[in-house]
Order: C-alpha cells, then structure tokens, then sequence
C-alpha cells in the first residue's frame, strides 16, 4: 500500500465529500485505466519530442470523462506539461464558437508540478537547445502559454 501525506489525503477526502473529481493524485483512485496508460504515456513523450496528439473524450454522464482527463492532465504534469481543462456545453462553451473555447483554455492553464520543473530544469541545463516564442500581433507574454500547450515547460 503506498503511503501518502496527510495534505494529499485531505484534498482527495474533501474533494469526494463534495462530490467532485478531485484535480490531482487520481493515480490514488484510478481502477481500469492500466490499459491506456503505456499507450498515453507514449503519446506525452511524443509531444515532448516535439510531435503533436489530440484526445477528445466523450460518454454519457457519470461515465468518467473528467476522472479519466484529469488524470491523463496529473500525469503530464508530472512530465512537466502545463494543461488546461475545458468541458464544451451548448450554453456555456459550445465548440463552434472558437473564440469562448481558446478564452476557457487559457483561463484554466495550471502549471506542472514543481518537481517536474525541477528535473526538466536540471536536465536541460547547459543544453544548447533553445526554444523559440512567435507572439502574434497585440499578444503579451503572458498569453505565449498557449502556444506552449504541446510543448513541456522548459
């Protein structure tokens, strides 16, 4: 059984008290998801390297859709991805209307955990790698993290 600390154990308890897919340490409650995991943690290193995926996830309600996403979303956290979550609905972000869907992405962009950035960090220092950042016009620095949504944190 593994140990976990007391603040990861309030957060999952407080989370399943309201009834609510808690947003990190699902590998914790993840039953079923072994079939997908070596396929998907391919995929992450793909996009590491450089390459490109798309998932989209659909099913009816109380299938696991958020479980499932929120934890393939902890899971590239821990490779240093920043992820972003968002559900498409006809009233409140309906997919043809690109404008509202990039505004939810961007809102909800979380960072990866500080011990991902912390190995990435270490294993690129001295590196002759660089990374080049194109900012559309009227773009600030703080919006290039969208740009950055394939691509892990440096």
């Amino acid at each position: 059984m593994k140990s976990i600390s007391r603040q990861r154990r309030d957060e999952l308890i407080d989370a399943l008290r309201r009834g609510t897919v808690p947003m990190q340490s699902l590998d914790l409650l993840a039953v079923g998801l072994d079939r997908f995991a070596e396929t998907l943690l391919d995929e992450l290193k793909t996009v590491q390297a450089g390459g490109a995926k798309f998932k989209a996830v659909r099913g009816e309600y109380g299938t696991g859709k958020t479980f499932f996403s929120r934890w393939l979303a902890d899971r590239a956290r821990q490779m240093a991805f920043a992820t972003s979550e968002v559900q498409i609905s006809e009233t409140e972000t309906p997919l043809h209307q690109l404008e509202s869907v990039y505004r939810r992405l961007m809102g909800g962009l979380g960072p990866p955990t500080r011990q991902a950035v912390r190995v990435a960090t270490s294993s690129t220092v001295g590196s002759s790698r660089s990374r080049r950042t194109f900012l559309p016009r009227g773009t600030s620095r703080r919006t290039t993290m969208s740009s950055c949504l394939s691509d892990p944190m440096p």
